[in-house]
């Protein structure tokens, strides 16, 4: 993730000392302190976000309260959801790179990442081709030999709740405020992926087939979302669009 994310709006009610509304620049998420209500959500959340472990995460009080409140989460609408996934041309991508070399790692190459444990794959997806590129690239090092495929969601299959939706209940907004960068000052690790892991866990448990979430590498200038798809493994071969073989994005970020 980028560690000179800005925040874009800060305001502060200097008469209580706890008015703040806070705007990400990279996100967008704009999370609310204006009220002593939201200050105690944010307490609830910093406290479930500081267990030990994922069974802690998981049995946590918040962790219910969470569950209860995300059933009625806004889903994505429409017929059909355009988007991208990246990957560095490997060893097997012979003669070239194809659609169906663009699915998720098999389990037993699943490294955990942000919304999945190791050992269980998902499907990250982009919603844009530079999206894709901010993924990838590592440490803002050239990139180089990176395709990018398009993949065609049918919303009629996929339940999707949408996270990146402004109008989320602000509690909802805070937990993934701090799924997104973890400790408040906008550090992350692997480790802090803990409280991330377990809330993918919870919004699968409600029957979602994944999640929409802001993406956390690009820039105020071109923000992105990710499509996080779960149990990806017997129908992602359903979406890739097998009629468009992959492109070479190696040039996009600096166009």
């Amino acid at each position: 993730m980028r560690k000179d994310d800005t925040i874009l709006q800060e305001q502060v009610d200097l008469s209580d000392q706890l008015g703040c509304s806070l705007t990400r620049g990279v996100t967008g998420r704009t999370t609310n302190y204006e009220s002593p209500e939201q200050n105690r959500q944010e307490a609830l959340v910093k406290q479930w976000a500081e267990a030990e472990n994922r069974d802690a995460f998981l049995m946590h009080p918040t962790a219910e309260k969470f569950g209860s409140i995300i059933s009625e989460a806004p889903v994505i609408n429409g017929t059909t959801l355009v988007c991208y996934r990246g990957c560095y041309r490997r060893s097997d991508m012979l003669p070239h790179p194809l659609p169906h070399h663009f699915g998720p790692p098999p389990p037993e190459h699943t490294d955990a990442g942000r919304y999945n444990i190791a050992g269980k794959p998902v499907l990250y997806l982009c919603t844009t081709k530079y999206g894709a590129a901010y993924e990838k690239q590592e440490d803002s090092n050239p990139i180089k030999d990176l395709f990018c495929q398009e993949y065609l969601l049918d919303l009629a299959v996929l339940r999707l709740a949408d996270f990146a939706d402004p109008s989320l209940d602000n509690f909802i907004q805070i937990v993934f405020d701090y799924a997104e960068y973890g400790i408040r000052d906008g550090k992350i690790n692997k480790d802090e992926y803990l409280f991330s892991q377990a809330v993918a866990a919870i919004v699968g448990e409600k029957g979602f087939s994944g999640i929409l979430v802001p993406g956390v590498r690009g820039t105020p200038e071109r923000r992105y979302q990710n499509i996080v798809i779960f149990n990806p493994g017997a129908i992602w071969g359903k979406f890739v669009n097998m009629d468009m073989e992959p492109e070479r994005i190696d040039s996009i970020l600096s166009n």
